[in-house]
């Protein structure tokens, strides 16, 4: 009975010790707007040096995948980003698992997008949402060319108007136009805009050039209180 009675105890302080640990590693990897910003804006640094440490460029990760801990959630253009020289994990150079990723062609955010933004950052508690438009969109560019795709056009349509008649390439021009009306609609959804007054949340735009595998960060961005 005595020796049962320790090898209770002797588990017990096993399973507690575990718990332990698993506490100490998700409070270690609790994030604000703010440095989830900065940690993607890092890993970017670090692929445009050449210096990924998680992925290469082609998109492959160099270690398995263990685990999902997202941190942010990336909003980017499927038409190009399931690409591997886009692939938002190479770019950002994170670890698999730590961003979550949502491909939706022209960054059209619609019902089923939003169930799965919802989810992550109430349930989850993810605090940064980047919408990521790219060089050289082809959804854009479908538009520009008289594609009136029930799920494309509404969208791209007012991007379009939006940029007329501003000076560049007006590809580029309607990009960036779309990813802020993208920015301003998902600030309205009660939900997120809750999070957002709450300081928990912060949704940022931003512009991916692939030749130079550089990412401009295009919306304004409130620092950490």
């Amino acid at each position: 009975m005595l020796r049962m009675a320790r090898v209770l105890c002797l588990v017990a302080v096993l399973v507690l010790l575990g718990y332990g640990t698993f506490m100490w590693r998700s409070s270690s990897t609790a994030y604000t707007p703010g440095n989830a910003l900065q940690k993607l804006m890092d890993g970017n640094e670090r692929f445009v040096e050449g210096k990924s440490l998680y992925l290469d460029r082609t998109g492959h990760p160099q270690e398995p995948i263990l685990q999902q801990d997202p941190f942010a959630i990336i909003i980017c253009c499927n038409m190009c980003c399931s690409h591997s020289h886009v692939a938002p994990e190479a770019i950002f150079d994170q670890e698999p698992g730590s961003l979550a990723v949502i491909r939706v062609a022209g960054n059209a955010v619609g019902p089923i997008e939003l169930n799965k933004i919802d989810f992550l950052t109430e349930q989850q508690h993810v605090p940064m949402i980047l919408v990521l438009g790219h060089q050289n969109c082809g959804a854009v560019r479908s538009v520009m060319e008289g594609n009136i795709d029930e799920t494309l056009y509404p969208h791209i349509s007012s991007a379009l108007e939006k940029s007329k008649g501003m000076p560049g390439d007006p590809v580029e021009n309607a990009v960036k136009a779309n990813l802020e009306l993208v920015v301003d609609r998902l600030k309205n959804q009660p939900a997120l805009s809750n999070l957002i007054e709450k300081g928990q949340l912060a949704i940022q735009s931003a512009y991916y050039e692939i030749e130079k595998g550089r990412v401009e960060l295009l919306s304004g961005f409130e620092k950490d209180r």
